[in-house]
């Protein structure tokens, strides 16, 4: 037994030292070198990788520095170094062959001889700056031992790079002018001077912010005021379901809890109340009326909490409530036309989640009008997955909404009392279906906007653009609604169709507004490499200007009496006022942190905002030149009751 182990190991032994003899060697030498030992502090240091390997290739590279590490074989940037010290670099190789690695360290000396730059500039005219002005600003910074590669300047919120900006104050008071300025070397050097500013015709003032809302989880999000119809009274909702009444004077005069059936909205996945809210519908009796909702289709998942609409008497008392089940409200704004509130949700339940619903409503068929007075349901309509869009009247009985996103747009028309429309019900894929706004032969479908109108009967949508008709990220869209046939067989074509950039967010209210020369005024929002913009277009579709917002826009746009346009920079928490001729940017003011709603202007030309300022929803008044709104579809839902109503 013992000699047959001696035998089984001398012949292993030959088997290894015969591979030995028939496989070369392979080594590795990991080695880089750089341009030279010391280097001053953020100084790019390149790296030359120099390894190699024998009998192999080298196929791998790790290089470490620091608490830092890349991959490969030959660095396309260079690293550096923030403090003085040394520092070691090292390199892994490793084979191709035998996964064999080698590492190679070098250590190199980090100094701060660097002389910073000095920042320094002058500014003409420096006496008498009114809002508005334009001011020149001239670089006189230096740098000692090497030259001045960037220039940042901020002005205010405004940040611009150019070494000789000119900068037009849009905001009046003491402003902060800060120049910095960065060397060859990475080192910086920084000027602060405080700028006087004073009112102008183009300044915009607060006159009153007030927080109306006590949950801490509660949220701003496509949620603006509205008024009543002689402005003197104002209202704010959030998504903690409280309406808020104020006086033109910031009064607080009564908050009503819309918690009451629905005492803890559910948001899917989301611990805090940060979804959207519809916008308040102020009737000319001062009736308040808003709709309330959650995310969720399941009434299992979201333990029995209903959707519903209330009406509120002008005192903050309830004067209805209608109960409607599980269905998803995502900002459904009623429409008031005569004495019916219509409504569209975003879809109802399937059977197995509210049979109740189901059996009540139909499908996904969840347009309903309510009776305005008693709150009584009178009649339900097919609105395919409801709104993803807006939704606006006539008041001779036309209704238009955006359904979902293969279903494209309707218009309904009241007949002898009853709501209907004009097409296939289901699916609306016939060619010959007409019972949407968007033709027959190219359908726009997904996103839409706010819609408005004009007196002469055409709607303005824009849509996310998906058919190819135009190029852009973005399409608008001009209907005749006049033009529509009540048939099968006549297409229903838009008398034109644009192309706008930006994006169109679903549930973040951008959309169309119109002055009062029919000049087309569209907000869009920041998407990939496409910048949030305000977009003029002619009543013939012709692009005018495009305005494009520093931070990003939510909501729509809207026009005061003297054609100015407005908007809210919901990143930036500002509310900006733009020159209708051109575009250009005449005056802004900081207002909250975040303002993700579109601005309300009063009939008495009050600008009224909601935000988000110190983590709690907040109305803000503000003041600026004109006297009232324009006379026309001028903001969101056309007037600035905000009952989606208008001619």
């Amino acid at each position: 037994m013992d000699t047959v182990k001696i035998l089984t190991g001398i012949i292993a032994a030959s088997l290894a030292v015969s591979g030995c003899l028939n496989d070369p060697q392979v080594a590795v030498h990991a080695s880089f070198t750089t341009e030279k030992d010391v280097y001053e502090i953020n100084e790019d240091i390149y790296l030359t990788n120099t390894s190699y390997a024998e009998n192999a290739r080298v196929i791998a590279s790790k290089w470490e520095w620091g608490s830092q590490h890349m991959w490969g074989l030959q660095p396309e940037t260079p690293i550096s170094f923030e403090r003085v010290g040394e520092y070691d670099i090292t390199l892994t190789a490793t084979s191709d062959i035998g996964n064999v690695s080698d590492v190679f360290v070098k250590t190199v000396k980090i100094q701060d001889t660097n002389i910073r730059p000095v920042a320094d500039f002058t500014y003409e005219p420096q006496t008498g700056l009114r809002a508005g002005d334009t001011v020149t600003f001239t670089d006189k910074s230096s740098d000692e031992d090497g030259e001045i590669v960037a220039w940042e300047w901020k002005f205010g919120t405004t940040v611009v790079t150019e070494q000789n900006p000119e900068f037009t104050f849009t905001e009046f008071g003491d402003i902060e002018v800060t120049l910095t300025v960065t060397d060859n070397m990475k080192g910086t050097g920084s000027k602060t001077v405080t700028i006087h500013v004073d009112k102008s015709e183009f300044s915009l003032e607060l006159l009153w912010e007030q927080a109306y809302e006590t949950d801490k989880e509660a949220y701003v999000k496509f949620t603006s005021p509205a008024t009543s119809a002689d402005g003197s009274m104002v209202y704010a909702l959030s998504s903690g379901y409280h309406l808020a009444a104020f006086t033109r004077d910031g009064q607080k005069m009564w908050t009503f809890d819309g918690m009451k059936h629905n005492p803890n909205a559910y948001i899917k996945g989301m611990e805090e109340k940060r979804s959207d809210s519809c916008v308040p519908a102020v009737d000319e009796d001062g009736t308040v009326y808003i709709a309330l909702g959650y995310n969720e289709d399941s009434k299992t998942v979201a333990d029995g909490y209903e959707s519903g609409v209330y009406a509120v008497n002008s005192d903050g008392t309830e004067k209805w409530y209608f109960a409607y089940g599980s269905a998803r409200y995502i900002c459904p704004t009623p429409v008031i036309i005569g004495d019916q509130i219509i409504l569209t949700t975003k879809s109802n339940p399937t059977k197995d989640k509210d049979e109740d619903l189901w059996n009540q409503y139909g499908s996904l068929d969840n347009g309903h009008i309510l009776n305005k007075n008693t709150g009584a349901f009178e009649q339900m309509f097919k609105v395919k997955r409801g709104s993803y869009g807006g939704n606006i009247g006539f008041k001779d009985g036309r209704y238009i909404t955006h359904c979902d996103a293969k279903y494209g747009s309707r218009i309904y028309f009241n007949e002898n009392g009853t709501w209907k429309h004009y097409g296939d019900d289901d699916t609306q894929k016939s060619p010959k279906s007409l019972g949407r706004l968007d033709g027959v032969t190219e359908l726009e479908t997904g996103n839409s906007s706010q819609m408005a109108a004009d007196r002469d009967g055409k709607v303005y949508i824009v849509y996310e653009s998906v058919t190819g008709r135009v190029s852009s990220t973005s399409v608008l869209y001009c209907y005749d609604t006049n033009k529509f046939v009540k048939d099968i067989d006549t297409p229903f074509e838009p008398d034109w169709a644009t192309g706008i950039g930006g994006s169109v967010g679903r549930y973040e209210g951008n959309g169309v507004v119109l002055g009062a020369d029919g000049t087309v005024y569209v907000a869009t929002k920041t998407t990939g490499s496409e910048i949030a913009r305000v977009t003029a277009v002619s009543s013939a579709g012709k692009i005018i200007w495009e305005s494009e917002a520093d931070g990003n826009i939510a909501g729509s746009p809207a026009v005061d009496n003297e054609g100015y346009i407005y908007y809210n920079d919901y990143s930036l928490g500002k509310l900006v006022k733009l020159d209708p001729a051109t575009g250009k940017k005449v005056a802004e003011i900081q207002l909250g942190d975040e303002l993700r709603s579109s601005p309300t202007i009063s009939c008495d030309g009050t600008i009224y905002c909601t935000g988000m300022k110190d983590g709690l929803p907040t109305l803000f008044a503000v003041k600026g030149t004109a006297t009232g709104h324009a006379d026309s579809w001028s903001q969101l839902r056309g007037n600035p009751s905000k009952t989606g109503v208008l001619y």
